[in-house]
C-alpha cells in the first residue's frame, strides 16, 4: 500500500487524457470505480491503520474498516481499507479504437518489425523504404530481443489473469483485492489477476496459472461458489 510517485499530478492527467480520447472516438474506455483492500493478517492490519492516518493519503485511503464490517461475501478477518480514485482503463476497446483510427489515416501496418532492418541515417533513421524522424519501440517482455535495449536492467515479468463467470455470485461494483485483485464488469463476469512470472515470458497461458489464480479465488470467498472461466 504504497502511494506511487506523483499520483496526485498523474492520475487526473490520464483521466483527462482518456476522456479526450472517449470524446474523438466515441467509446467508453476509462471506469473510475471504489475499490477495497483486504488486510490478510495482523500486520497488515497495522500498516493499513498508519497509511490511513497518514496525512499523504488523505486523498487516497478511507479510514480503516475493522474486521467483517466491508463485506459478507469475502473473507475479512483482520479489516479492509477503501482506496480512492481507483479506475481501469479498457485497454482491447482502446487499441482497436487506435488501430481503427491510424489505419484509416494510412498511418498503420500490422506487420512483424525486422530490428536489423533499421539503419541510422544522419536525419534520423531509414526502414524498408520508409524515412523515420524518431522510432519508438512498445516491446514488452520482447525487449531482451532488441539489439538496441537489450541490455538495460530491466527484468520483464508476464502476468496472467483470468476472466470469469460464477452463476448467483452478486458482486458489487468496486475493485477487491484480497492478495489478488478481482475486478467485476457490468455484464457480470469479472477478471481475476495476476500472477507473476520472470522465468516464463511466453504469450500463451499456462495451466499452473490458471490453478493459482482458481485457489486464490477459492481463498477470498467465504462460500464456496462454481467458477466457469
Amino acid at each position: 500500500m504504497t502511494k506511487s510517485w506523483r499520483f496526485d499530478d498523474f492520475a487526473p492527467e490520464a483521466a483527462r487524457f482518456y476522456r479526450e480520447i472517449e470524446q474523438e472516438f466515441s467509446v467508453k474506455l476509462y471506469h473510475p470505480l471504489p475499490a477495497v483492500r483486504f488486510c490478510l493478517n495482523a500486520e497488515d492490519a497495522k500498516r493499513a491503520g498508519r497509511r490511513s492516518r497518514n496525512p499523504r493519503y488523505a486523498g487516497v485511503l478511507g479510514d480503516y474498516q475493522a474486521p467483517d464490517q466491508e463485506s459478507h461475501l469475502f473473507q475479512d478477518t483482520h479489516g479492509s481499507l477503501p482506496i480512492k480514485g481507483a479506475a481501469y482503463v479498457d485497454l482491447p476497446r482502446l487499441v482497436d479504437a487506435l488501430r481503427h483510427h491510424f489505419r484509416a489515416e494510412g498511418a498503420y501496418e500490422d506487420r512483424l518489425f525486422a530490428h536489423d532492418e533499421l539503419i541510422k541515417t544522419q536525419t534520423g533513421w531509414f526502414y524498408l523504404g520508409n524515412h523515420y524522424a524518431k522510432v519508438i519501440f512498445c516491446e514488452g517482455a520482447a525487449i531482451r530481443q532488441n539489439p538496441w535495449f537489450c541490455n538495460l536492467p530491466l527484468t520483464p515479468v508476464k502476468g496472467e489473469t483470468l476472466l470469469c463467470r460464477s452463476d448467483g455470485l452478486s458482486l458489487e461494483q468496486q475493485l477487491h483485492h484480497h492478495e489478488k485483485w478481482l475486478l467485476p464488469y457490468a455484464d457480470g463476469t469479472f477478471r481475476i489477476g495476476a500472477t507473476y512470472d520472470e522465468k516464463d515470458l511466453s504469450p500463451e497461458p499456462t495451466a499452473a496459472a490458471r490453478e493459482q489464480l482458481s485457489q486464490a479465488f477459492a481463498a477470498m470467498t467465504r462460500e464456496p461458489h462454481p467458477l466457469t472461466i
